[in-house]
């Protein structure tokens, strides 16, 4: 009888340990790719790490002591690092994550954004109707990328062929210096201007003599302006977002709506998601929910809304069920290449 007893009172003692157990406070990591440069990435999402955090503890999620926004030096190292569990969540281009989807990955949130204010994938529409900038209509969740020509000397013809409605054709810019996205994972610069590329011309960035691959639409603005490339990939309103820098930072004589032509668009390009990673040793099911609420929230605040406009983005939303059928289109042109 003794012996039932004193097993009883270790299973309960046990039992009393297990659900008295303290659970380590855990930092949360989220990673950035590099769709701008890191510096403007970090101003807009230091202030709401705080704000996460509380939202978080005010969910019974206590244990959390920190919410830490960092930016990887590439797409790819930011998908790497999701896709090693090292961090738990990242912020990727749909077609980066595409390169590394899995079953132990799962993308939460999209960036909503207001369209510009040409929807159009007619060059004369974003020539004619500038500057290019986003407007308060519907919120979408894809943007256009914009081929253009800039202030070189080479880039000039192309413009003045713009300028008089003449068809580019193939020996117009095969010898020019594309800019262009080094990570082959990204739709914006790299994926979706190489099917722009096949469908104007039947070629792709392989065909072309001198590319210039860069990290961010910081540097291939910068590049256009400094003249070190003809042709470059940007988003439709990364001209409005520099236009002051392109005087100022960059030393142009001229604005930029004056020194560049948009001579292609690339089809619709869908938004940067929100992808967690469920192998991470932080992660819950509950704490994904709570994530998600939490950020739904700060982003619906002053501060939040603020820090989501210099990131070009109105706000974020839940994914939506056929998210990803065009970059998944998009994807598998490049991977059947």
């Amino acid at each position: 009888m003794k012996k039932y007893i004193m097993i009883s009172l270790v299973f309960f003692l046990f039992s009393c340990a297990e659900n008295e157990k303290v659970i380590e406070p855990i930092d949360i990591e989220i990673v950035f790719s590099p769709v701008f440069d890191a510096e403007r990435i970090q101003s807009a999402m230091q202030p709401l790490e705080d704000l996460l955090l509380n939202k978080l503890k005010d969910k019974g999620f206590d244990y959390v002591k920190s919410v830490d926004f960092t930016v990887a030096v590439s797409q790819m190292a930011a998908a790497e690092a999701l896709d090693s569990s090292s961090v738990l969540m990242a912020y990727l281009p749909p077609t980066t994550y595409l390169s590394i989807e899995n079953e132990s990955i799962e993308p939460i949130l999209v960036g909503r954004r207001n369209n510009t204010n040409v929807d159009s994938l007619d060059i004369a529409d974003w020539n004619s109707n500038i500057p290019n900038v986003l407007v308060d209509t519907e919120l979408v969740s894809y943007f256009y990328g914009n081929i253009i020509s800039g202030p070189s000397e080479r880039g000039k013809k192309i413009s003045l062929l713009v300028d008089k409605n003449i068809p580019i054709v193939w020996n117009d810019i095969k010898d020019l210096t594309f800019c262009m996205g080094s990570n082959v994972t990204s739709g914006l610069t790299y994926i979706y201007p190489n099917l722009w590329l096949e469908s104007q011309f039947s070629k792709t960035f392989d065909d072309f003599d001198s590319l210039l691959p860069l990290s961010n639409l910081t540097e291939i603005i910068a590049s256009l302006a400094a003249e070190t490339c003809d042709i470059g990939i940007v988003s439709g309103v990364t001209r409005s977002d520099y236009e002051k820098d392109w005087l100022e930072k960059f030393d142009r004589p001229l604005s930029v709506w004056e020194e560049t032509r948009v001579i292609g668009v690339t089809k619709q390009i869908e938004a940067a998601m929100f992808v967690i990673s469920k192998s991470n040793p932080n992660y819950s099911d509950e704490l994904k929910v709570a994530l998600i609420e939490s950020f739904l929230e700060v982003a619906s605040q002053d501060i939040g809304v603020e820090g989501f406009n210099s990131l070009n983005l109105e706000g974020i939303d839940q994914i939506p069920s056929n998210y990803l059928d065009s970059s998944r289109e998009a994807y598998q042109f490049m991977a059947n290449r």
